[in-house]
């Protein structure tokens, strides 16, 4: 049974191998996996890993897996990932330090994104915060986070190598997703606001890991299949009409660390379940999104 009340059987074959997963007595259909670091090897340390599940129980797949570099993603042919294309985590920080023993080398790469304690440290790097406050570094971690509202503290961590991000890209199976923190107090990542302009511009574009239309299919299409979004995720006869109309040789994201709330360049109109919902920069304000469930193919 998990913490939020779910009850959770997970059946095994013969050899020990995972088959089907059910939850409150009905099969799963899709389950993801956050790893909590940089995988060196997915084999040898995801071993109690329980991948993703169809309607039928079959494995389909896992989330953001982070390869060191040798392309070791994973034993299951059918597992999918996802990344986004930025050389910096987010989450809230009281997830990432145990106070009795505090990661020193983590806590000398964090950002303060969102601060309700105090507010004087959204966009500011915690050692720069320790060194203005006359403490150590370690001792800066627990000022923060205990102290009234500290746990809704949210962070940024400069933990990512670019040359990991472009390993990941190259890989068939690798969706992008912003994994983005929907709080838009303070200095907040970049992602929430640059994620797919920024993949089109500089790994399409500038870099040359994808092109047009691949990057178009990893944004689209392939997460939709995975997730059993039907009707979406391709312009087809029938298919719900949720597009983006951008000049591919101007998209680009413009959001930086510093200033992240800033609308990308290049796209000229967004139409979400065929009504406009973004114009030359003008939000309309339709409210034409919608609940979609899952639903086998």
């Amino acid at each position: 049974t998990t913490s939020d009340g779910l009850n959770v059987e997970q059946e095994f074959d013969d050899t020990g191998a995972p088959t089907t997963l059910s939850v409150n007595g009905r099969k799963a259909v899709s389950q993801t996996w956050h790893p909590n670091g940089w995988l060196k090897s997915v084999d040898s340390e995801t071993s109690s890993f329980i991948p993703s599940y169809d309607a039928s129980g079959r494995m389909t797949g896992m989330t953001k897996a982070r390869p060191s570099g040798d392309g070791n993603y994973s034993m299951w042919q059918e597992v999918t990932l996802d990344v986004y294309p930025y050389v910096a985590g987010s989450g809230p920080m009281i997830q990432y330090f145990d106070l009795d023993r505090v990661d020193l080398e983590l806590a000398s790469n964090i950002r303060i994104a969102s601060c309700p304690a105090f507010r004087r440290y959204e966009g500011k790097m915690l050692v720069d915060i320790a060194a203005s406050e006359g403490l150590d570094l370690a001792d800066a971690v627990r000022h923060v986070l205990t102290a009234p509202g500290g746990e809704q503290t949210i962070c940024i961590q400069f933990i990512i190598d670019e040359a990991d991000i472009e390993t990941n890209l190259r890989h068939p199976q690798m969706m992008v997703g912003s994994d983005g923190i929907p709080d838009l107090k303070g200095v907040p990542h970049p992602r929430l606001f640059g994620t797919f302009p920024r993949i089109l511009a500089r790994y399409v574009r500038e870099r040359n890991v994808l092109n047009l239309s691949e990057a178009i299919r990893r944004m689209t299409s392939l997460s939709c299949d995975r997730f059993g979004l039907n009707g979406r995720g391709r312009i087809a006869v029938g298919a719900y009409a949720d597009l983006v109309l951008f000049d591919p040789d101007q998209v680009r994201d413009v959001a930086t660390f510093d200033d992240p709330k800033q609308e990308p360049k290049g796209i000229s109109l967004v139409a979400v379940n065929g009504q406009i919902a973004l114009e030359n920069g003008r939000h309309t304000g339709v409210g034409a999104g919608r609940f979609v469930p899952y639903r086998a193919a």
